[in-house]
């Protein structure tokens, strides 16, 4: 269903409405998609402030899991970052066993 229909189905009534918009927490609960395998908690809070500070650009399966509400078992986890900031997002990266 795109997003259109989803939309629409969402408008005609309360249960569906109330189905939609847990659908939509589900779907786009971009910690669940993070956590495994990837990222702890504690990882996950830390790398959203690497994310705001230095603009961290998320892409690949991962970042289409999240726009699709799909889910990919064999998804990796591929970065972008400013070179300004790369020494020091690589050294967290070490710290936390990558």
């Amino acid at each position: 269903m795109d997003w259109t229909d989803l939309q629409s189905y969402g408008e005609t009534c309360h249960c569906l409405y109330n189905k939609k918009t847990q659908y939509l927490e589900r779907c786009f609960a971009v910690y669940t998609v993070f956590i495994h395998p990837f990222l702890n908690s504690s990882e996950w809070t830390q790398f959203q402030i690497f994310q705001m500070t230095s603009g961290v650009l998320i892409s690949s399966s991962i970042a289409l899991q999240f726009f699709n509400c799909e889910y990919y078992p064999t998804s990796s986890l591929d970065l972008f970052i400013e070179n300004t900031y790369a020494a020091c997002f690589l050294q967290w990266l070490n710290e936390i066993g990558y």
